[in-house]
């Protein structure tokens, strides 16, 4: 009779690894367990089991998690779901953006040398950089349209060497859309900037958010950037600005960017 109790869960079941439990029941002499995805419950006719210190979960459960399950001639076949197309950016979009990212030059106080970085303009004629490209600069070039637009302190809106983020007033340029929505994960993400002084731009995922030197959510992404990439955008697929590049990991492999929640904050102190 226990055989035959067996047969008939193993059609219906799948062995499972890794599920959550809630309180346990009985169910047909099996010790049986709740459902969960996360926090939330997955509800099925027959619970998960347990047999011989192997866990199974009803097909049913599989399906309602988008995947393919069918049994047949002593096998069962799982067909994982379709992954999920993430929308991407349109070319009228990057268009728009283009036009608005700049070429930025920091002249160093001592005269030693200039450091070259990237800069893109937003709403209310800034312009967004990193601290470490002109924070600490007398003089500061912009590369707009092939002409040099100088500027200097006095053009200098905020800045804050820890977050490492600067404004500085740029007239007459179309603002870039932002948002202090985070992407998801392995959402598509874009860069463009000017590493190595040369313009370009990338497309990667969002790899993960996490705390770094004190910057919160910090998005690290595999965009490629590089040096002179600083200051550059990160936008997503609705072409709204996400993140302000800020560096790149030794390997290459991996970029991070500042939130615009702390640009968004700066620019709050001025209204």
């Amino acid at each position: 009779m226990k055989r035959k109790i067996i047969a008939s869960i193993i059609a219906a079941f799948v062995l499972f690894s890794g599920v959550a439990a809630a309180a346990t029941v009985k169910w047909n002499g099996y010790t049986a367990f709740q459902i969960f995805i996360g926090s939330s419950e997955v509800k099925t006719a027959e619970p998960a089991i347990i047999i011989k210190d192997k866990t199974f979960i009803p097909a049913s459960a599989l399906k309602a998690m988008g995947i393919g399950v069918t049994a047949g001639n002593g096998r069962v076949t799982i067909t994982p779901p379709k992954p999920i197309e993430k929308p991407a950016i349109k070319l009228d979009q990057v268009t728009q953006i283009m036009k608005s990212v700049f070429m930025v030059y920091g002249y160093k106080p001592d005269g030693s040398g200039r450091t070259q970085g990237s800069g893109f303009v937003i709403d209310g004629n800034i312009l967004i950089t990193n601290y470490h490209v002109a924070g600490a600069s007398n003089q500061i070039e912009i590369i707009v349209d092939g002409q040099t637009v100088q500027k200097t302190a006095a053009d200098v809106l905020f800045k804050d060497e820890k977050v490492d983020i600067m404004g500085i007033r740029l007239d007459g340029q179309n603002p870039i859309p932002f948002t202090e929505e985070l992407p998801a994960l392995s959402d598509n993400v874009y860069a463009i900037g000017f590493p190595d002084g040369a313009f370009k731009m990338s497309q990667g995922i969002l790899l993960s958010i996490g705390d770094i030197d004190g910057v919160k959510n910090t998005l690290i992404h595999n965009a490629k950037t590089d040096h002179g990439s600083s200051g550059g955008i990160l936008f997503n697929a609705k072409g709204e600005a996400v993140g302000l590049t800020s560096w790149v990991s030794n390997t290459g492999n991996a970029g991070g960017a500042i939130p615009m929640s702390y640009i968004k904050t700066e620019i709050d102190k001025l209204k």
